[in-house]
């Protein structure tokens, strides 16, 4: 086997890295530091613009395509192409140390532990981090746009985060990209329905050219893991009729976790009010106005500047160190979570039927949700101000309705005790009961 860039230079294999359903990634000895992507044949013959679009890749490269400074890559993006006797067989990129790196879906969950002595420090990635990787995972999407490019599958296991909150995206070869030379576009044809924008449900993604207000969905719900303790913004308890629809299927309705409607947080859930209204604002712009015209969606710019000013804005808990929060908060949204879990070991078994379908807790001045008794703060600063009870209001049309049950079933009670007396006094001579029970019958007889 002869391989060689297309530049001329030489390339030495050495051990295979991974597998999967288009080729294998190949680890190289020469030149070090890179890594061969090479194609199944059969993948190069079912897909012929493959070699237009990785020429094309290799010569129009975005910012931030190679290392920084530090040694960090943002974009697995491909280097060079690699051809076998001078025919196309797969790129070249830049070698990614997955040892110092973890998939997204693993730190945006905080009970997530670390499966090798080099993941320990995940324990110690706070809230605090969470956030700062959520804006460099904004700032990432932005770069990619500001060349033209769509992401298009943009699920967690393509976005790799450090102990540092740096962001790498990979598998950078299937996005949507364009030619700058020729004006040819080459779609993305690949992804995962739960990360797919509602206007991309089943389109044929061979065909379909992909807007960037997809990948924003993507990275709406991307930051909402992240900031949300892992949870997913279209799952969560159902109360509305029927069966709970798919997550798909929520998404096209523009019905989340916090949007008020039929779908509910999952009781142990970290609290809506740990985020200030300017992230709940862009949610709700994502998921409710962006389910029905995709460009109400927030840039990626927009997420990235909003979750800055949150990073730059937090504090640790005095209680739990471990615990980092919004600065504008005067009780740790942490603690309350681990106290309603609590809470909810410690409760006795609940009757068939009862709790889950409990009406959801009534909505603040500010949107935000009541989040429980246990664990409540007893004061906020008027930007996250305590959500208001929602007591019956005299002489409102609710009450006089209250009312006129009350009076009603007061004469309905009395109208069945005269009944049952009449029953009682009734000269029933046909009853065997002994005559000393029952005077009363005797004496009108």
């Amino acid at each position: 086997m002869t391989l060689a860039t297309d530049s001329g230079r030489p390339i030495r294999i050495g051990h295979e890295l991974a597998k999967g359903g288009q080729g294998e990634v190949l680890l190289l000895a020469d030149p070090p530091g890179f890594v061969l992507k090479r194609y199944f044949p059969e993948e190069i013959r079912k897909d012929p613009t493959l070699e237009r679009r990785l020429m094309a890749m290799t010569r129009h490269r975005p910012a931030h395509s190679g290392k920084d400074a530090s040694g960090h890559l943002t974009l697995s993006w491909p280097i060079e192409v690699a051809r076998d006797r001078r025919v196309f067989t797969g790129f070249l990129m830049p070698l990614i140390d997955v040892s110092a790196t973890v998939e997204l879906h693993r730190l945006a969950n905080p009970s997530e532990r670390p499966r090798t002595a080099a993941e320990g420090w995940i324990t110690a990635f706070t809230w605090g981090h969470r956030v700062a990787s959520a804006a460099n995972l904004a700032r990432a999407t932005a770069t990619l746009h500001d060349a033209g490019t769509v992401i298009g599958d943009f699920n967690e296991r393509n976005i790799r985060i450090s102990r540092t909150t740096l962001v790498t995206l990979l598998d950078c070869d299937s996005m949507q990209v364009a030619d700058p030379a020729t004006g040819e576009l080459f779609l993305c044809r690949v992804g995962r329905p739960e990360y797919t924008a509602p206007e991309l449900l089943g389109a044929d993604w061979s065909r379909t050219v992909r807007q960037p207000s997809s990948d924003l969905f993507a990275l709406a719900i991307h930051i909402y893991q992240l900031l949300m303790g892992g949870e997913h913004p279209f799952r969560g308890i159902w109360s509305g009729p029927g069966d709970k629809p798919a997550s798909t299927a929520l998404a096209s309705r523009g019905v989340w976790a916090h949007g008020g409607g039929p779908l509910q947080p999952r009781p142990h859930a970290v609290a809506e009010w740990l985020l200030p209204r300017e992230i709940m604002d862009l949610f709700r712009r994502a998921f409710e106005h962006g389910a029905r015209q995709p460009d109400a969606r927030p840039t990626a710019a927009e997420w990235e500047q909003a979750l800055r000013r949150l990073a730059a804005d937090t504090r640790g808990c005095p209680a739990t160190p471990q615990h980092v929060f919004a600065a504008g908060l005067r009780a740790c949204p942490w603690c309350d979570r681990a106290a309603r879990s609590q809470a909810a070991r410690n409760a006795p078994p609940a009757q068939a039927g009862a709790g889950i379908w409990a009406p959801a807790p009534a909505p603040s001045a500010t949107g935000h949700r009541d989040p429980g008794p246990v664990g409540r703060p007893s004061a906020y600063p008027s930007s996250f101000s305590a959500p208001q009870s929602q007591g019956l209001v005299p002489g409102s049309e609710q009450s006089k309705r209250l009312a006129w049950i009350v009076a009603l079933s007061a004469v309905g009670l009395l109208l069945m005790l005269c009944l049952c007396g009449n029953l009682l006094s009734s000269g029933d001579t046909a009853r065997s009961a002994p005559r000393s029970l029952v005077p009363a019958m005797t004496a009108n007889n």
